[in-house]
């Protein structure tokens, strides 16, 4: 994991997707105020209704995301209990055989 807050935030799917967002909308904004007075009022419609889908998708990126992390914790927790289990010392195991409690 970096360390650096700012470059993960470049490395992060949601931030990626809200920056692109932004330059959308800024490009359609202001190319339609510079277009027509007709154009301006359709394009703030289309901004607005730009944000919902986008929206949905970075719920939809951290929901995923939060499934991994959750994911991979239960699968640690797992491989930690399994390697408690299982790792028992070598010199605790008697592997000789017993008949009627009487070593043979």
């Amino acid at each position: 994991m970096n360390p650096d807050p700012l470059v993960a935030l470049l490395h992060s799917r949601k931030a990626l997707v809200l920056l692109f967002d932004f330059a959308v909308s800024i490009v359609l904004y202001f190319g339609s105020k510079y277009a027509s007075i007709s154009a301006f009022e359709d394009i703030k419609f289309l901004i607005g209704a730009l944000q919902v889908p986008v929206a949905m998708l970075i719920g939809a990126i951290a929901s995923e995301d939060n499934a991994a992390m959750h994911a991979t914790a239960i699968t640690d927790a797992a491989n930690t209990a399994a390697q408690a289990t299982v790792g028992i010392a070598p010199a605790t195991v008697s592997v000789v055989p017993v008949v009627e409690n009487k070593p043979i």
